[in-house]
């Protein structure tokens, strides 16, 4: 679907009916700016669209007897089991049939820092960004933009209230984009039946900050939705956004239409696809996800709806891929907790036996988007970092385990996939009993940890992608939750000592390996904190501040030890203490002297206590503009000089 926001302003009105997790059913749309390809390009694809209406109506019944997520409602079961008969298998296959880039940073351009991301030349959206002349900043419905001229003491310029609660934003020349979300408040047990749709708002709100004393807003776009991820390459911006709907009546081809989500702006909102225009992939019938590509420029939109569900989501310059995990199941009889259709047990019960992840890869350029491909490697990810492509290859990451967690069965695997996501290579059995705490790929190679009381490091050479091999692998206590490559022959981790007998998580571990030698990686400095500390760089890779010129390194860490009582510190003091910390640690890191500890900005004042409770929620950040460190958490900003960490400036937020 191609839209233009001009020709087509819209205020998309949304209505959530309760959603109950086993009986959601759902789609993924995709919006993408700029050109209508509504069907795609099927030449020599794998992945399937429906036909009609009445094709996806039954294909959701289906899928939700099969799994015996079955509706409350009477009459429903038997109803839908007749209708199922039009449509009681997938739709067919279509009939026909990059280069990544390379991992991004935080690195200056001219003499600021940028939003720590994955892959160079795709931006990912934040709560703050710099262009080195001003700070924005979203906190508490509100957008405040400072002057960094001086960038020892900035200055607010403007402080704009916003529509929804924004959340995250791109800043693109004199353009910012906002995105922006409205949540529904029911109560337990009740349905708002005047829409189907069990969905929040996700707005993109684009402002014109030429004049950054009076920001205007120029553009809104609404999804039916909530808020997954976003990222932006050059002037045109890409949302996801996930829609879940509850099929309180039997759907059919009829009504079905009424579940399809919508997007428009305030004077005018229509579906953002047609039946016959939406593919689906993996096996859960549970969700919309809405992918917006939108051009700042011309403020067109294109739209592509996909039935599905992605727990992760890893764009490169090129494609866009949405993973999800789907299960393969076994008979097991009537299950502990039956539920109850008519005082009967649902019938053909099963439960699951082993997961999978089916991939579906979208083809994305300035003009269009394309359904390509889906493919399915056996196991789970972990997150974003467990995809990355590769001069067309995408590299895969997973734990295969059998639903327990440290299950014995539990091992792990890499996968190389082909342009058609087809397997053409792998390496697995890594980590046995274990599972991935942290994955990065780097050119031709990919770093592996896995965990269970002993942190191995692995090494997997990726030059020959049709036989990927472990080259080397470093057992020491502890795991890195998040790796990030320092140069070509040494990486960065970060994240938590352990012992080495029973595998107990202890202090915060911040440690820099050397895979000069592959055969033999070592770790060449580590600083370990006291045992309860940690950082949100654990799950949160924005948080994390690197710069290689400067040899700087910032976390964010909180540190409190056993006699600490939160609850009982607030009425006796508003300064740090020995038991209690809340702020950034700053590192001198360098080849030569590895990694140390310079020192400590602390960012815990218990007055924001009773401030706000999103005190505890606005992620932490740190940013620099010259030879200014800034550092926001807890509702609080500061800058502080980066050789002295001498304080210049306070804000509350």
């Amino acid at each position: 679907m191609k839209s233009n926001l001009h020709k087509n302003p819209v205020v998309l009105l949304v209505s959530v009916a309760l959603a109950i997790t086993i009986l959601f059913s759902g789609f993924i749309v995709l919006v993408v700016a700029l050109k209508d390809d509504d069907s795609g390009s099927r030449d020599g694809a794998n992945y399937e669209v429906f036909g009609s209406c009445a094709e996806i109506a039954n294909y959701v019944n289906l899928q939700q007897e099969l799994s015996g997520n079955y509706p409350i409602f009477d009459g429903f079961l038997n109803e839908a089991r007749e209708d199922t008969a039009e449509f009681a298998e997938p739709p067919s296959p279509a009939t026909a049939q990059g280069e990544s880039g390379t991992t991004g940073g935080t690195g200056a351009d001219g003499d600021f820092s940028k939003t720590n991301i994955q892959v160079e030349g795709v931006d990912e959206a934040d709560v703050v960004k710099t262009d080195g002349n001003y700070l924005y900043l979203v906190s508490n419905y509100t957008l405040i933009i400072y002057d960094t001229s001086d960038p020892t003491k900035p200055v607010q310029v403007s402080e704009t209230s916003l529509k929804q609660d924004g959340f995250e934003m791109f800043v693109d020349g004199d353009k910012l984009v906002i995105f922006g979300r409205q949540y529904r408040q029911y109560g337990y047990g009740i349905f708002d039946t005047s829409s189907k749709l069990a969905a929040d708002t996700t707005t993109i709100y684009v402002y014109n900050i030429a004049d950054k004393a009076n920001p205007e807003l120029k553009e809104e776009l609404n999804f039916q939705g909530n808020y997954v991820t976003s990222r932006k390459i050059d002037n045109n911006v890409y949302l996801v956004a996930s829609n879940y709907f509850y099929p309180y009546e039997e759907l059919t081809g009829s009504n079905i239409e009424d579940y399809i989500p919508q997007v428009g702006t305030e004077d005018n909102f229509a579906k953002a696809a047609e039946c016959d225009q939406i593919s689906r992939y993996g096996d859960s019938v549970s969700s919309f996800i809405t992918v917006a590509a939108f051009d700042l420029d011309s403020s067109e939109y294109n739209t592509k709806v996909i039935l599905g569900d992605s727990s992760n989501i890893y764009m490169s310059q090129n494609n866009i891929y949405l993973a999800t995990a789907v299960y393969e199941y076994q008979e097991s009889g009537e299950p502990e907790n039956p539920f109850l259709l008519n005082n009967t047990i649902a019938p053909d019960y099963r439960e699951p036996s082993s997961t999978n992840t089916e991939i579906f890869k979208l083809n994305v350029d300035k003009n269009n988007i394309e359904y390509k491909a889906v493919g399915e490697v056996p196991g789970t990810l972990l997150n974003q970092f467990s995809l990355d492509e590769y001069y067309g290859t995408l590299r895969v990451a997973t734990t295969q385990n059998d639903f327990g967690g440290w299950s014995t069965d539990s091992s792990n695997g890499l996968y190389v996939l082909n342009e058609d996501l087809e397997i053409q290579g792998k390496v697995e059995d890594l980590g046995i009993s274990e599972q991935i705490y942290s994955a990065r790929f780097a050119g031709e190679r990919a770093y592996m940890v896995t965990f269970r009381q002993t942190d191995p490091l692995y090494v997997i050479n990726l030059s020959n992608p049709d036989n990927p091999t472990v080259e080397g692998e470093l057992k020491i206590p502890g795991f890195s939750n998040y790796l990030h490559p320092y140069d070509s022959n040494h990486i960065i981790g970060v994240g938590q000592d352990a012992d080495p007998v029973n595998g107990r998580a202890e202090g915060l571990k911040v440690a820099m390996f050397d895979v000069s030698d592959v055969n033999n990686p070592v770790v060449k400095s580590e600083v370990i904190f006291e045992e309860g500390s940690y950082s949100d760089v654990f799950y949160d890779h924005k948080s994390f501040l690197f710069d290689k010129e400067k040899e700087l390194l910032v976390i964010p860490m909180v540190e409190y030890h056993n006699s600490f009582v939160l609850e009982e510190a607030v009425p006796l003091t508003t300064t740090p203490t020995e038991d209690y910390y809340d702020g950034f640690v700053v590192f001198d890191i360098n080849l030569t002297d590895g990694i140390k500890e310079r020192g400590r900005i602390n960012m815990f004042d218990l007055d924001y206590l009773t401030r706000s409770y999103r005190a505890f929620y606005l992620p932490a950040r740190s940013l620099y503009i010259e030879n200014s460190l800034y550092l926001i958490k807890n509702e609080l900003v500061k800058v502080v000089n980066l050789d002295t960490l001498e304080e210049s400036f306070e804000e509350e937020l």
